[in-house]
């Protein structure tokens, strides 16, 4: 409290840390959940993974090590005023935010990696149509057309 000024503010220490481990707990699962069910699809259905999933699937393991490190946030004072905490707890605080952004931007450089992948995929399938049907002994307006429509069913 050594930086503390002035009145505390008002409402008293009211630690909201709790609330916000609980949204960010929920939004975890939920994020896990569509990774595994994607991953459970891709692997039970289609017998085809690709990079982009392997990509999306580090991307969550990686917002894994964000969960620790909101509740080392919660832990020293993420949630309560800045003038109800320590010193100490405010340096940790803060080390520990810092750790949590570097995460944070690994993870959503993994997770952009995992969309190019993604469309990546999307576009060579948009594009096999036309090698599939360049020898083929129909008008070039119908080989457009369905150059097109197998395009876009691709996306």
């Amino acid at each position: 409290m050594d930086f503390a000024f002035g009145p505390p503010p008002p409402g008293g220490d009211k630690n909201r840390g709790s609330i916000i481990l609980a949204l960010d707990g929920l939004i975890f699962g939920i994020s896990w959940t569509m990774v595994l069910m994607r991953l459970g699809v891709r692997t039970g259905i289609t017998r085809n993974l690709g990079w982009d999933d392997a990509t999306i699937f580090l991307a969550a393991l990686t917002n894994s090590v964000g969960l620790g490190f909101y509740v080392c946030l919660i832990l020293y004072g993420l949630g309560r005023h800045k003038y109800y905490l320590s010193d100490y707890d405010y340096k940790m605080l803060l080390k520990w935010d810092y750790l949590d952004w570097i995460q944070m931007f690994f993870t959503l450089v993994i997770s952009k990696i995992s969309i190019f992948f993604s469309i990546l995929t999307d576009f060579i399938g948009a594009g096999f149509p036309i090698l599939l049907l360049w020898n083929v002994k129909i008008k070039i307006g119908s080989k457009v057309a369905i150059w097109l429509l197998m395009g876009f069913g691709v996306m």
